[in-house]
């Protein structure tokens, strides 16, 4: 079982790890940072292949496992970003 400090720490470590992996320029950090300073911690999970709806998608949240699906093809910040939005959202209205 992992410690609560590693569950707060590992979104930030697996953010890091997938952009040394994309080789691409941070533009979206300082977001992604704001929204792991505010509480969101779900699962990051890296796939060949990503299915929404039975079709090819960049990335996915599934709220009932509170994580976040990218494909390793379609790597990028601002998918990210827009995944960990969705709980980011989820937190902001059920505790406003």
């Amino acid at each position: 079982m992992r410690s609560p400090v590693w569950n707060r720490i590992w979104p930030t470590i697996a953010f890091a790890l997938l952009l040394a992996a994309s080789g691409v320029r941070s533009r979206t950090a300082p977001t992604v940072q704001r929204l792991l300073d505010a509480g969101v911690n779900s699962k990051i999970v890296l796939q060949d292949e990503v299915l929404f709806n039975g079709q090819p998608v960049e990335g996915r949240y599934d709220l009932k496992t509170d994580t976040v699906y990218l494909s390793r093809d379609h790597l990028s910040e601002e998918t990210l970003t827009h995944e960990l939005g969705h709980p980011a959202t989820i937190e902001a209205l059920n505790n406003p």
